[in-house]
């Protein structure tokens, strides 16, 4: 199979459709059938915008995130266009 990994990257604060990001990319993940997804928190990460951003002890909401998806290139194409 020829196909690709697409990784995106957020934070534990930013929502869509009312859900934490990477919880919607999880769940449209399986919704539309797809090969494998992973949610990978990270401690600390540097944003484009120079600043970083880490877990801290009583406050998770700038906790960087990483959603990973592996992808068919028709899947691909169907994951953009959603």
């Amino acid at each position: 199979m020829n196909g690709y990994q697409i990784t995106f990257f957020t934070q534990q604060d930013r929502h869509h459709a009312g859900k934490p990001l990477a919880d919607w990319l999880m769940h449209l993940a399986a919704e539309m059938g797809l090969r494998g997804a992973t949610l990978i928190p990270g401690s600390e990460g540097m944003g484009h915008d120079k600043r970083f951003h880490s877990v801290h002890f009583f406050e998770l909401s700038d906790q960087p995130l990483e959603v990973v998806m592996v992808v068919s290139e028709e899947e691909a194409d169907q994951l953009f266009a959603r």
